[in-house]
């Protein structure tokens, strides 16, 4: 039976009206999935008074507290992990704090399929409602739920009286990328990483944003407002044990994309723990993150293809236009990455390569047969 998108194609498919204009005729449907959720952009907007206190509240979400706070107090914000309000009265009228992305990391003891197989072979109970969710890996998991806070001041007779801040639902943002296939499909409506097909979002600094299997989104830990700890290569977290700091402090005093390899190894410790947020800057042995920061850090893009989990892969990144407060630089938001497995990608035309090699391999044998009886 044709999914909704197959038959959203049938529908939109062009076919040539005038018959001069037939030879190699080809269309592409509007750019849309024909699947559509209403969800609010907005999780909650907030005014706060100078002296960092909610007085007006409205929320549409369960996931953020309802209760006025003072969010001068880290501890008192979401995750304990937002310090927006200090920021917040260095502001001039008119101007616009925007914040990275903020939410609690959400991991995995199992990469790829969440299957009572896999489950049983780890050694680990089946509760895939307990990892994080991975589209059509594991449909029933736990989202990444995070937020981006846009703020600005509220003027009152040329005096800043206060500021309006709005927290942007992080599910907008992951529909952007979730949902895109490069591949004649284009759109899935469940995304599908087992396929090596697939689109990723990264932040200025080289930290995932957006991605397939959500376990991958870099998070936070809500009980201490920290950094979730990330997916780190072997000689790494050995350098971040013995440094006796905290992963936020640990992370300021270490080099970022130091000779990224293959030859590397995750640590087994963090693979094994379900801590497997991607930050490019200590993925060191995930040498794309090099080649992607090497193509945006000036706002460019570009491709190329590397040998990733046993697929030669074509990934391409481009840079993020939106060049406002802390993203002012020239990779402005961060960047988007899309992978695609170089045999899928090239299915076509290998299919047609082995058409003309079978039909060759038909014309030698005749040939031959035609010799052999002359």
């Amino acid at each position: 039976m044709p999914s909704a998108i197959q038959r959203l194609k049938a529908l939109s498919a062009v076919t040539a009206r005038n018959p001069d204009n037939a030879k190699d005729f080809h269309s592409r449907p509007a750019e849309s999935c024909g699947l559509q959720l209403d969800r609010p952009l907005f999780l909650e907007m907030t005014f706060i008074d100078l002296g960092g206190n909610e007085l007006v509240k409205v929320g549409t979400s369960d996931i953020l507290d309802k209760k006025k706070k003072d969010v001068s107090k880290k501890s008192n914000t979401y995750c304990k992990a937002e310090d927006y309000f200090p920021e917040l009265k260095k502001l001039k009228p008119g101007e616009i704090y925007v914040s990275e992305v903020i939410g609690p990391y959400v991991g995995s003891p199992i990469i790829g399929p969440y299957t009572k197989a896999t489950a049983e072979k780890k050694g680990i109970p089946f509760e895939p409602e307990k990892a994080g969710y991975a589209g059509k890996e594991n449909p029933v998991g736990k989202k990444f739920q995070g937020l981006v806070r846009w703020a600005t001041p509220v003027v009152r007779d040329s005096n800043i009286i206060g500021y309006v801040t709005l927290a942007l639902n992080h599910t907008h943002i992951m529909e952007f990328s979730d949902h895109i296939v490069p591949t004649a499909e284009r759109y899935s409506a469940m995304s599908d990483a087992s396929t090596g097909n697939y689109a990723f979002i990264w932040d200025y600094k080289n930290r995932n944003i957006s991605h397939p299997r959500d376990y991958f989104i870099t998070g936070y830990d809500p009980q201490t407002g920290l950094p979730a700890i990330p997916w780190l290569a072997e000689e790494m977290y050995e350098d971040f044990l013995k440094s006796g700091k905290n992963i936020a402090e640990w992370e300021e005093s270490t080099p970022v994309l130091k000779d990224q390899s293959l030859k590397k190894k995750p640590a087994p410790e963090l693979t094994d723990a379900g801590l497997l947020g991607l930050d490019c800057r200590y993925l060191n042995f995930a040498p794309q993150c090099d080649g992607w920061d090497n193509l945006t850090k000036d706002g460019g893009s570009g491709s190329f293809v590397i040998l990733w989990s046993g697929l030669w892969k074509l990934t391409t990144a481009a840079a993020i236009p939106y060049h406002t407060g802390r993203y002012s630089g020239p990779r402005g938001f961060g960047f988007v990455t899309i992978g695609a497995n170089v045999h899928e990608f090239h299915k076509t035309a290998i299919e047609t390569g082995r058409k003309i090699s079978t039909m060759a391999s038909d014309f030698q044998q005749a040939l031959e047969k035609h010799n052999e009886e002359a």
